[in-house]
């Protein structure tokens, strides 16, 4: 991919970062990856090869960072801000998570990057922001959910939230993040300056909530979490049911938009002899409301939904799939991390792609590009770094370090990936 193979991203290397930093590289930017000596605490999630927990075999470091090189220097320390500074000089982008607080002492602050990087464009990820009563707070994964609502839906309503098992929130941030890197660079391309683009891992969460956040704003109440489903007042409408060989998303759903493929499926209830006449003539559209007022009786709504139920039961994934495509009715099935593996849309299209991991005997899959370009494809390229692993590279080939420096600055615990 060439479209940004000219530029080059000094990412300092986090749980916030790496998601945006493998953006810009899979559209063809160098990105240089600056951890501590000990490795990045991304290195820390897992799943992991063989199911052997370490810093160099977690599965998610592999896959957001890929082609990526690894520079390991104590950013805390003199020489390593001053290796830094003559890292952003050669650079067009800078990637952090730097608590606000801290950004002034390694020399990252607004005031700092403009007067010796005026071109530089700098992202800043955070839980909260750079500046407002939450600046300082700390906010992983747990955090950013719960401070976004989206944590209030997700679980049995008897219990606490459940954290969904794949991270989302800098999933989200970093991908707003490396469009808002893109929307800086349409700009310096006619001003010639870089800016300063912010995201928070609560602000970008809160998209992904869609309605619900805004529900109660309009006097809609607030949405709670019902197991696979979501309890809205008295409505508890279910999303998950069980079928002949594992589980489908559907549901009984209200209004203009989505009540007609609900009209259509309760007739197909009917027509296999699921439901009664009485359910098949409900009209999805308008019952939100008499269920509301108590004109229609809730009871009415839970024998439709033990229709639903019945009606999954006696099928597979695939009838219901095939249901939904010949009905248009809003159904899927819920897979497996094996049954996307293998799922033939995917495979059909490439997405799954090979990738040669120092160490690992076979080759390790990996999610490919992120979007497809007809004239610039995008290629998802190496193997993910070791633990400073170009540092020698990076900073002898580049910023022309001879080896008696590289060693002495090794030997003093500024730089690691040097011995």
């Amino acid at each position: 991919m060439t479209l940004l193979r000219p530029y080059r991203v000094v990412e300092i290397s986090s749980e916030r970062t790496t998601f945006c930093g493998q953006i810009l590289r899979d559209l063809g930017a160098d990105v240089v990856t600056i951890e501590p000596l000990e490795g990045s605490d991304a290195r820390r999630f897992g799943p992991y090869a063989n199911d052997a927990p370490g810093l160099e075999t977690s599965l998610s470091w592999w896959a957001h960072n890929r082609d990526k090189r690894s520079v390991a220097m104590d950013v805390a320390c003199a020489e390593g801000q001053g290796l830094l500074g003559r890292l952003l000089e050669g650079a067009d982008f800078l990637v952090e998570g730097v608590e606000p607080e801290r950004q002034a002492g390694l020399g990252l602050d607004d005031a700092t990057l403009a007067s010796r990087y005026p071109s530089l464009i700098a992202a800043s990820i955070t839980p909260f922001g750079r500046s407002g009563p939450k600046a300082a707070y700390r906010g992983g994964e747990l955090i950013a959910l719960a401070a976004s609502t989206l944590l209030s839906t997700w679980g049995d309503a008897d219990r606490p939230p459940v954290m969904m098992a794949v991270p989302q929130a800098y999933a989200h941030a970093g991908a707003d993040a490396a469009a808002g890197c893109m929307v800086a660079l349409s700009e310096q391309a006619s001003s010639g300056l870089g800016q300063r683009v912010e995201v928070t891992a609560q602000t970008a969460l809160t998209f992904a909530t869609q309605c619900t956040t805004l529900s109660g704003l309009w006097g809609g109440g607030n949405f709670f979490r019902w197991g696979g489903g979501l309890k809205f007042g008295p409505l508890a409408v279910r999303f998950i049911w069980p079928c002949k060989d594992g589980y489908v998303s559907a549901g009984l759903f209200f209004g203009t938009a989505i009540g007609p493929p609900t009209n259509r499926f309760v007739q197909l209830m009917y027509a296999k002899g699921f439901c009664d006449a009485s359910v098949r003539d409900k009209d999805f559209v308008t019952l939100i409301g008499p269920l509301m007022s108590g004109e229609e009786p809730m009871s009415e709504f839970d024998r439709c939904q033990e229709a639903v139920e019945r009606f999954c039961a006696a099928h597979t994934r695939a009838e219901m799939e095939a249901y939904a495509v010949e009905h248009d009715l809003l159904i899927d099935a819920v897979r497996t991390t094996t049954d996307l593996l293998s799922e033939p849309q995917l495979q059909a299209r490439g997405y799954w792609q090979s990738i040669e991991q120092p160490g690992v005997e076979e080759a390790v899959l990996m999610p490919g590009p992120f979007a497809r370009f007809s004239a610039t494809p995008l290629e998802i390229g190496g193997h993910a770094p070791s633990i400073g692993e170009h540092t020698h590279a990076v900073l002898g080939g580049d910023l022309g370090l001879s080896e008696t420096e590289l060693g002495d600055l090794g030997a003093r615990g500024v730089l690691g990936g040097v011995s």
